[in-house]
């Protein structure tokens, strides 16, 4: 490759002497060792290892190697506000309780949310109102049906931007109303029992 490089007229980066293999990589490590122990952040790390001709994944693979990487921390346990909060919104799904955990003043990730969700046996999906799409799924029947039911047989729905939405009270009303409309083969059975006896 240096030897393209010349060829082309580009310069090569300068990459520092450190003499015998096993003197280089005994160089290579107190460079790591004096990088990580000045705190470095994710662009230290990168302008690090191009100085020294390597990928950043093997400076931090050899800075684990060496004990020098950080472990990841934990993070802090949910507090009662919190679960709280994310109990009071499980209709709003991830973002949504995301959303208002970072309102009151909390942070966390949406994949911490997904996890606490998971822990309160909470469902992603809202429980008192549905896209059009989410319902079709749940019905086994495809979006346009969903689309036809709100257009021509009275499914009362909501617009959101682009999107229909269902509110669980008034279609478990329609569906008392409207029995032939869907075959019970296709339904999600947990979440169609779920509906009728949930009160």
């Amino acid at each position: 490759m240096n030897k393209e490089l010349d060829n082309i007229g580009l310069e090569r980066p300068e990459s520092p002497d450190f003499g015998s293999a096993t003197d280089k990589l005994a160089s290579i490590d107190d460079l790591i060792r004096a990088t990580y122990t000045s705190n470095p952040n994710f662009t230290t790390i990168d302008e690090f290892a191009k100085s020294i001709g390597k990928p950043r994944w093997w400076v931090s693979r050899r800075a684990g190697e060496l004990g020098l990487a950080r472990p990841r921390l934990a993070s802090a346990p949910w507090t009662k506000a919190e679960t709280d909060i994310v109990d009071r919104l499980g209709d709003a799904g991830i973002a949504g309780i995301a959303a208002g955990l970072k309102a009151a003043g909390f942070s966390r990730s949406l994949g911490a949310v997904a996890m606490e969700m998971k822990k309160q046996m909470l469902s992603r999906t809202p429980r008192n109102a549905w896209s059009a799409r989410t319902l079709a799924e749940f019905m086994g029947v495809n979006s346009k049906t969903v689309a036809r039911w709100i257009d021509a047989e009275g499914l009362p729905a909501e617009r959101e931007g682009n999107a229909w939405r269902v509110q669980r009270v008034a279609f478990k009303a329609w569906l008392a109303c409207h029995r032939t409309r869907f075959d019970l083969r296709k339904v999600d059975q947990e979440w169609f029992l779920a509906l009728l006896l949930d009160d």
